[in-house]
């Protein structure tokens, strides 16, 4: 009997916690839903930004190679795109009150929050043209240090 308890308890226990979370995880699901959110991941996941990551990361890399590159990369990140809106919600649970994620949605639910989803694609474009060449130099400056300090060790 005493074990049946115990296995009742656990079995029973996350129904409790859902039932008390206060609408929370509802809230939650709506924020990352909400078309200001679905519109931001859109573009960051989109074979566009994948491109032009290539084209500021990898120039030497063939254009032809580039779009394929992409292509396959863009299938994987929709293949991805569950866990990853499952880790914002993880997140937000985190770092967010129930009031807080609540207002977000809101915001990304206004005409504004849609389309500042919907800019974040050509937004992060060109952060990326930007950023990419410094990136690139700072990671070989990474590499090259590393490799330095493995000559010295030797």
């Amino acid at each position: 009997m005493r074990y049946f308890i115990i296995i009742m308890a656990l079995l029973l226990s996350p129904n409790l916690v859902l039932a008390q979370d206060g609408g929370r995880m509802a809230a939650e699901k709506q924020f990352v839903t909400s078309p200001g959110q679905q519109a931001m991941l859109d573009g960051i996941l989109s074979k566009d930004v994948i491109i032009s990551q290539l084209y500021a990361m990898a120039p030497a890399v063939p254009d032809d190679d580039k779009d394929v590159i992409a292509t396959i990369v863009a299938q994987e990140l929709d293949d991805f795109r569950p866990a990853m809106e499952a880790a914002v919600i993880s997140a937000l649970t985190k770092h967010f009150t129930l009031d807080e994620i609540k207002a977000m949605t809101d915001f990304y639910s206004t005409p504004e929050g849609a389309s500042i989803g919907a800019k974040m694609q050509p937004y992060t474009i060109e952060v990326y043209q930007i950023m990419g060449p410094q990136l690139q130099r700072m990671q070989n400056n990474i590499i090259q240090k590393l490799s330095d300090y493995k000559s010295k060790q030797n």
